[in-house]
């Protein structure tokens, strides 16, 4: 006859108790918690330093008991607005005077302008005992009023210290394209950008292979230290300042090497007839009353270095070796070098100190392009060969688009 096996009413006594304690613990949360409604937004506004409010408070307990509100409006601008903010909270936590919340999770986010700034620099932080300490907080899906959207959607992720200070900010691409880190110090925010095939929003087609840069934004004034790009099978290095306020106001340094110059203008969609491989050194600086119009408003100054290439719509060989009397139009001239200084502005070109090689022919002057598209300016021609040297001067005119290259005289 088989034994009875006994039940183990001890394990099933541990085991009820310790779901009572559970429930214990979960109950002010599962309950309805219209009551909770003013008490829970004035803690989590001193926690943010920014006013809270939101429509609807739920609780669930999959995978982990959390507090699930619903239409979600954050900031004294009411700038941060979210579908729904889950808090996932500390059990051990609930029963003192400060609540810890694990993390916090906000989910398709409109972020206005100025909002991350603000949040690092304005946040009123209230004084005395905090009411909910602040852990790790992820928004997803967040769109950004900036650039005109251009920027798309993306994840930012925050943490905090014991007084609900930030101590990191990460805001990365959904397409995993880039990413902003952001770290604040007493005196500044520590920033780190990166990209890999990626298009600027103030840049839409031009398309940069990867971006590294680092730098600190101090108010409404961010200074990149240092950037490096690879774009146009090329390499871009350099600094720039940009700030904010009534307008916007641009200013850096750039070194290019190496870039295949046509694609280039293609993608600035700039009329300028030259191809070749672009050594540069330019300085810039630009004014605007938005970001987007920066690119439009920026004038250049610098030097710059073009090899093997060709300068279409200037056959200065045809010229030389004599031209009719109304001038030469069309042709080409392909050179192995052609170096001199450029200085934009208003939609003009200045090229000046120009020296061009192409085999036995030498090239050298200054042209200008104004802002309508008209061409002026000279240059000395010589062609070296056995029987000498033969030189000339031709005199540049008509307009970019068609350009007429007169001897000098006629």
């Amino acid at each position: 006859m088989r034994r009875r096996k006994r039940t183990n009413w001890k394990g099933i006594a541990g085991f009820v108790l310790a779901a009572l304690a559970a429930l214990a613990l979960a109950l002010p949360f599962v309950v309805p918690l219209k009551s909770w409604f003013p008490q829970l937004e004035s803690q989590l506004s001193q926690a943010l330093g920014e006013p809270v409010a939101f429509d609807s408070l739920r609780a669930g307990l999959s995978p982990q008991l959390y507090l699930e509100a619903g239409n979600v409006v954050i900031g004294r601008e009411r700038d941060v607005r979210a579908a729904r903010l889950r808090l996932y909270p500390e059990l051990l936590t609930l029963s003192e005077p400060t609540r810890n919340l694990r993390s916090i999770e906000l989910d398709e986010v409109a972020l206005g302008r100025g909002a991350i700034v603000r949040f690092f620099t304005d946040r009123a932080i209230e004084g005395g005992v905090q009411r909910i300490r602040l852990g790790r907080l992820r928004a997803n899906r967040v769109k950004l009023d900036l650039l005109d959207g251009r920027l798309g959607e993306v994840d930012i992720e925050a943490t905090f210290g014991r007084e609900n200070e930030v101590t990191s900010l990460v805001v990365d691409a959904t397409d995993r394209k880039f990413k902003l880190e952001l770290a604040p110090n007493p005196d500044a925010i520590q920033i780190i950008f990166s990209a890999q095939d990626w298009q600027a929003p103030i840049l839409p087609s031009v398309p940069f292979e990867r971006i590294h840069a680092q730098g600190q934004l101090i108010g409404k004034k961010l200074s990149i230290s240092e950037f490096t790009a690879g774009a146009y099978g090329g390499d871009l290095r350099g600094g720039l300042e940009i700030s904010w306020g009534d307008g916007y106001t641009l200013s850096g340094r750039l070194r290019a090497t190496r870039l295949d110059l046509l694609p280039l203008l293609q993608a600035l969609r700039s009329p300028l007839p030259a191809r070749g491989t672009l050594d540069a050194e330019l300085r810039f600086v630009s004014t605007a009353d938005t970001a987007a119009k920066l690119i439009e408003t920026m004038k250049l100054d610098g030097k710059f270095k073009l090899a093997n290439g060709t300068l279409n719509d200037f056959d200065f060989p045809r010229v030389i070796q004599g031209a009719p009397r109304d001038g030469v139009r069309g042709g080409q001239t392909r050179f192995e070098q052609l170096v001199g200084n450029l200085q934009t502005g208003g939609g003009a070109y200045r090229f000046s100190g120009l020296r061009l090689t192409s085999g036995l022919m030498s090239a050298v002057g200054n042209i200008a392009v104004a802002e309508n598209g008209q061409v002026s300016g000279a240059m000395s021609l010589e062609l070296r060969g056995s029987a000498g040297v033969l030189g000339s001067t031709v005199l540049t005119g008509g307009t970019l688009r068609d350009p007429v290259l007169l001897p000098s005289g006629k």
